[in-house]
């Protein structure tokens, strides 16, 4: 894991155990990293997984977990003190019913965290246009999403709807601004440019991408995070 996600982590995590969140559900684990920091700050966490080779590395550390989907969770009504779920949201097909899942099985608050870019500034325009590259690549299934970031707006009015109410909600953006290498862009994202056809517009775009890479001209993306409080 590169030292830039394990920021973004260390600081989701932190404001999550500042919230005072009691018992925790994570909403699309991953490989479990949340609920290993969670689990040394002594915070009770359960991670809900729904990939087999995913479940497989989270038996394997020894970590809580769940198989089951964000669409219908599989718990009763208000069985954690908190639900999050970051960077879970624009890979489903129904993010609105998976806030509404969150909403039911929490007793107290939401956090909820979306992959962000400030595009006013140019090294932060120019990942956007690499993030938006790398998600045109992705083919679409009924079980596998990757879509552009939600943006705030779009957050905010799922968010309501979800809750049913005007929720009281904070919000704020974690931005390391940590520069791309070009090993790591070409170790992620040159295997989709080469299966492009030589002639492909979006092969050309990966080339122009990757040059402002070498050139130190391109930033990383940060994290939206929302507190939703219930």
């Amino acid at each position: 894991m590169s030292e830039h996600v394990e920021k973004l982590l260390a600081d989701w995590t932190q404001r999550i155990a500042e919230s005072e969140p009691g018992r925790v559900l994570d909403v699309g684990c991953g490989r479990g990293r949340v609920l290993e920091l969670l689990r040394e700050r002594k915070i009770e966490a359960l991670g809900l997984e729904a990939g087999e080779a995913r479940l497989r590395e989270l038996a394997e550390r020894g970590l809580d977990f769940r198989e089951g989907s964000a669409l219908e969770l599989p718990f009763e009504d208000k069985s954690f003190d908190t639900v999050a779920l970051r960077h879970v949201l624009h890979h489903l097909s129904d993010h609105e019913l998976a806030l509404k899942e969150a909403a039911r099985v929490a007793r107290k608050q939401l956090w909820i965290a979306e992959p962000c870019y400030e595009t006013r500034i140019d090294s932060q325009a120019a990942g956007d246009r690499l993030d938006r590259w790398h998600k045109r690549q992705h083919e679409t299934t009924e079980t596998s999403v990757h879509r552009n970031n939600l943006l705030v707006h779009e957050l905010l009015a799922s968010i309501h709807e979800a809750v049913g109410e005007e929720p009281d909600i904070e919000l704020g953006r974690y931005l390391p601004l940590t520069r791309w290498s070009v090993d790591e862009v070409e170790r992620r994202f040159g295997p989709f440019a080469a299966k492009l056809p030589s002639e492909d517009p979006e092969r050309e775009l990966y080339a122009e991408l990757l040059e402002m890479v070498r050139s130190g001209a391109m930033t990383r993306g940060g994290s939206l995070w929302i507190q939703v409080k219930l």
